[in-house]
């Protein structure tokens, strides 16, 4: 990733105590270090030890893709057990261990059928619900399509609770944990299903929804690129991948292919914000 869901967590208006990040590409390495100086690198998210990472104070919020190859239809159809996508289990168990108030996830449509049950099932086992979304880049105004699957997941009370009484030694402290983790239940999403363009995976698929798409452009701003807004999002022009004796986009292209549109994840921390706030007025 190129910093996507650090701008979007900046957009909404969220601030952090410690910002960390995982990536083994060097070309994005660097370019996150230039863009977030304040950012810690991990490096591979394989060798991540979370021992140091679980006693630092304070809450987490993680939130990352993970390798689509496997899952894509362009792939060869692995799924998410696939070498790449089966990255996947080592972003759980990093959910695990730092036991996160949420983790925002995201992948390519084909999730739906490539994976998602393992993804809500691992989270499951670990006392996390979740909750998801397709949601296209079209739909906030970009002019291009980009379907995604984003996955929203925190603590499951009532297993917490459940957790809390297993055994009276440890009932004040594991009461206290409960009370810390605890979050507020909600709806992400509002919107009427009906207001929003449909594709196959969002009639098999769509949970009743809160985000507000981009709808009513014309055929030519969507080719021009203006959002219902207005706002001109400034694609570059139309000169192809590597054409023209530019080999040096290449690795330019592949953080973009790894990237997520800013303006999705930004709705979810707006989200997420208003639920901590929320909370802690009523605390």
């Amino acid at each position: 990733m190129t910093g996507g869901f650090a701008l979007g967590a900046y957009m909404a208006g969220m601030k952090f105590d410690s910002h960390y990040c995982s990536d083994i590409v060097p070309y994005c390495q660097k370019l996150y270090a230039l863009r977030f100086p304040d950012s810690i690198q991990l490096g591979d998210i394989i060798k991540i030890d979370t021992e140091d990472l679980r006693k630092l104070p304070g809450e987490w919020i993680i939130s990352g893709g993970f390798p689509c190859q496997d899952i894509s239809i362009a792939g060869k159809g692995e799924g998410i057990n696939g070498k790449r996508s089966g990255l996947w289990f080592e972003y759980w168990r990093i959910i695990s261990e730092l036991r996160p108030r949420f983790a925002i996830m995201e992948n390519v449509g084909a999730l739906t059928f490539r994976g998602l049950d393992q993804v809500l099932g691992s989270l499951a086992e670990i006392g996390y619900n979740a909750e998801w979304q397709d949601i296209r880049a079209s739909d906030v105004g970009a002019p291009h399509r980009r379907e995604r699957i984003w996955i929203v997941a925190y603590p499951d009370e009532k297993r917490l609770q459940r957790e809390n009484k297993s055994t009276e030694q440890n009932q004040e402290r594991e009461t206290k944990e409960y009370e810390r983790r605890k979050i507020i239940r909600c709806s992400w999403w509002q919107t009427d299903p009906a207001d929003l363009p449909e594709t196959d995976s969002d009639k098999q698929h769509r949970q009743p929804g809160n985000v507000q798409m981009g709808r009513g452009r014309s055929q030519r701003d969507v080719k021009e690129g203006v959002n219902e807004k207005g706002n001109q999002w400034g694609f570059k022009s139309r000169v192809g991948r590597v054409a023209h004796g530019i080999p040096g986009r290449v690795d330019k292209l592949k953080g973009l292919g790894n990237s997520i549109v800013p303006q999705i994840a930004a709705i979810l921390f707006e989200r997420i914000k208003e639920i901590i706030e929320h909370k802690e007025v009523k605390e």
